[in-house]
């Protein structure tokens, strides 16, 4: 019983290997072990066989040929990997074989593993295997290439192939051994099925029984199967090629007499205006109202042509001339039939199409009315959208104006108390012979020369971990020399080592006058710096901020002389920069330039 896992993942121009591939350890022989190979025949095999485009292994592939010099028929087997699925026993298939030498190419379609048997194989795979095949056009093709049917359907194309590969395959056969690996090609044709082609070349396949038989004795079956059908196919196109002449001389009285008074050749000569298409958007909203005019000006285009459409005078002709017709008729062939009835209908045609432009019509205008509305409906939005942001900006201007009270009273209350602690002896468990831990190491300050600032304001940047490349090239320091300050209150702060803190400025390439300096931490632990940019007034514009180990900052200042300080203290808990601050010597004073 043939098992069919599922419809076969081959579809069209999704193809095996094109190249040689390389067989598998066992060798590949023909999986049926009653059907011992002939002297004249071979097995083409790909053993792992993978759509095109894509390397997945499908499976094993294998073609059995069996040939004369001018003639031959096959079989397909083929074995799916994990990854591969069992043909559909219904569809259509292709091989294509592609042998190294370019001029070996073998086109095997249409087949199908309809009738076909699943086997054994002798390496313990299950082999779907297909039955024989003989195709009549392959056989005419290097047989009777000049016969009528082969000339009807120019079969030159094929002619080549086929005698280079009847010529090669025994060659070929005695230098590969019984099996051979080989590129093919395999192609589900399910969706090239109702081509006219595809089908013609079905008809023309033989399977079975049938297609031994045409290979030991092709003349006979092929006149068996084939010579009547062909032979009238043959006539009909001599036929049709006869009745040329009467079939242009049968075309031109028609239109003469009957067609130039049909409202069909009206319309066309009235050139009225394409029915405009529905597209998903115009732009401008107003191009959907001039379309929505277009298919108006169509319906009343249309409208007039069948108002002021006759029919009288095509009946009356085609009364008058009849006979003409008929007898013109008579020596035609293969030509469609002139109807007055149909011509007549042509008006109930003609009333659908002004229905359709007015309904297009109605929807275009639909369209440009909600397409008008939804841009009035985003620019209110965006309006709203902007009164809310003046809002949240003076909302955040007075928040800023009240923290900065805040800080105001915050650093006159740590002045108060640095000022009590002044009073208190102190408790210090530092070394005596190192620095005091309460106080952060000598900080380095450098400048820079700068030509004169041009800005007016100063724009703080910030988030960038590049550092800068007028950066000095400070090894990497780490926390571990690093003095923590005796914190009984778990603050954490701690004196930082100078190599903790890379320094760099560069002035701004867009405008001049504008300095930035960057500040990257090249510790583990975080570090609180405070930074300040000279500007040309004699004014320092300053700020603090945390970074955290191996992040960097930058602080810019426009309008600028080049001049920069900073200072700095370990804090781990950000929630206490203020206090470890407020124990940093000089913290607060104006800066020190360097002159």
């Amino acid at each position: 019983m043939h098992i069919v896992k599922r419809l076969f993942a081959l579809a069209a121009s999704l193809a095996l290997s094109a190249c040689a591939t390389t067989p598998q350890s066992h060798e590949l022989i023909w999986p049926v072990a009653d059907e011992p190979l002939g002297a004249n025949e071979i097995v083409l095999t790909d053993s792992s066989a993978s759509m095109l485009g894509n390397k997945a292994n499908l499976g094993i592939l294998q073609v059995r040929v069996r040939f004369t010099e001018s003639n031959y028929a096959y079989q397909i087997a083929f074995s799916a990997s994990d990854r591969g699925a069992e043909p559909n026993f219904q569809d259509i298939y292709q091989v294509t074989v592609r042998f190294v030498d370019p001029n070996l190419n073998l086109d095997l379609e249409p087949f199908t593993f309809a009738g076909g048997q699943t086997v054994l194989g002798s390496e313990g795979r299950e082999y779907i295997v297909s039955t024989w095949h003989w195709h009549a056009e392959h056989y005419l093709a290097v047989n009777e290439p000049d016969s009528d049917y082969a000339t009807l359907i120019d079969i030159s194309s094929v002619q080549s192939r086929v005698n280079n590969i009847l010529r090669g395959l025994p060659t070929w056969r005695e230098t590969s051994g019984s099996a051979k690996p080989i590129g093919m090609y395999f192609t589900n044709r399910r969706d090239w099925a109702a081509f006219s082609g595809i089908k013609r070349r079905k008809a023309n396949t033989l399977t079975g029984e049938s297609a031994l038989a045409a290979f030991e004795d092709p003349e006979s079956v092929y006149t068996q199967y084939f010579g009547e059908r062909h032979g009238a196919k043959v006539a009909e196109a001599n036929r049709k090629k006869a009745a040329e002449a009467a079939n242009q001389a049968y075309r031109t009285f028609i239109y003469q007499s009957f067609v130039q008074l049909t409202l069909t050749d009206k319309v066309k000569k009235g050139k009225c205006p394409s029915l405009p298409y529905m597209l998903r958007s115009y732009d401008p909203p107003a191009e959907w109202y001039r379309q929505g005019d277009v298919a108006v000006t169509r319906a009343n285009c249309l409208t007039e042509l069948v108002n002021s459409y006759d029919p009288t005078p095509l009946i009356s002709a085609y009364e008058r001339n009849l006979d003409q017709e008929s007898k013109l008729y008579a020596s035609t062939y293969g030509i469609e039939r002139f109807s007055l009835e149909d011509a007549l209908d042509t008006v109930s045609q003609v009333v659908r199409d002004i229905k359709i432009a007015g309904e297009r019509a109605q929807a275009l205008y639909d369209g440009g009315d909600y397409w008008s509305e939804r841009n009035q409906q985003r620019k209110a939005d965006q309006a709203r959208q902007a009164q809310a942001m003046r809002g949240l900006v003076q909302g955040l201007q007075s928040l800023d104006q009240t923290l900065q009270a805040q800080n105001r009273q915050t650093e006159a209350n740590v002045r108060r108390l640095q000022a009590q602690a002044f009073n208190r002896p102190q408790t210090s468990t530092v070394n005596p012979k190192q620095p005091s831990a309460l106080l952060p190491q000598p900080i380095p300050k450098k400048s820079l020369d700068a030509p004169k600032a041009s800005e007016a304001e100063a724009e703080k940047v910030a988030g960038n971990t590049s550092q800068s490349k007028d950066a000095p090239e400070t090894p990497p320091a780490n926390t571990v020399n690093a003095k923590t300050i005796n914190d009984t209150e778990q603050h954490t702060c701690w004196s930082p080592s100078p190599h903790c803190l890379v320094v760099g400025s560069e002035w701004s390439q867009m405008s001049e006058g504008r300095i930035i300096v960057t500040y990257r931490n090249a510790c583990d632990r975080r570090i609180v710096v405070k930074k300040c940019n000279e500007r040309s007034d004699g004014s320092a514009d300053c700020g603090t901020g945390g970074i955290r180990g191996g992040e960097a900052v930058k602080w810019a200042t426009s309008n600028a002389t080049g001049r920069y300080a900073y200072n700095m203290i370990g804090v781990d808990n950000p929630n206490k920069d203020w206090v470890c601050m407020g124990r940093t010597e000089n913290w607060r004073d104006q800066p020190l330039w360097n002159n």
